[in-house]
């Protein structure tokens, strides 16, 4: 869950939603520099880990 710290997305509301889902993971810095790289990296390695396969389609 990445912190947010607007109205639409706020800090504490993003914190909470990371503590009730089990495994999440509250990234708190992500806007830029190293964290956003960071954080980048770790998206991508939970969506390889959870995204379904999906079987090739043959027209």
């Amino acid at each position: 869950m990445l912190a947010g710290n607007d109205a639409a997305h706020p800090y504490a509301i993003a914190e909470e939603i990371a503590q009730l889902f089990p495994n999440a993971e509250f990234i708190a810095e992500w806007k830029e520099g190293a964290a956003l790289t960071s954080a980048a990296s770790r998206i991508k390695a939970f969506l390889a880990e959870y995204m379904p396969v999906r079987a090739s389609i043959k027209a």
